[in-house]
């Protein structure tokens, strides 16, 4: 338990240091979260597209992206729990 809350706050850190936290949904902010948490924040940060949509708030356009990823091919059932989560939130 102690490694997981470690990484999950060394997750929670990096996000909190790329991504702007005000303008992001909680659940938005959840699924980011859990992405760093599994890919590490350089992975993350290399999902540019994914990244841009973010940070225009069009939840869906970045739901897109990780459908388009190497990510999503190995672990689609992982995905598409976030993916749920991005689309019920979608403003666009």
């Amino acid at each position: 338990m102690k490694i997981f809350l470690k990484d999950l706050n060394i997750a929670i850190i990096n996000f909190k240091k790329y991504y702007d936290v005000k303008t992001i949904p909680d659940n938005i902010q959840e699924v980011i979260i859990e992405m760093i948490f599994q890919l590490g924040i350089k992975n993350v940060l290399n999902f540019k597209k994914f990244n841009k949509y973010i940070k225009m708030n069009q939840f869906f356009m970045a739901a897109l992206e990780m459908m388009d990823s190497r990510w999503y091919k190995q672990t689609p059932k992982r995905v598409n729990l976030s993916i749920g989560v991005m689309l019920n939130h979608s403003n666009d």
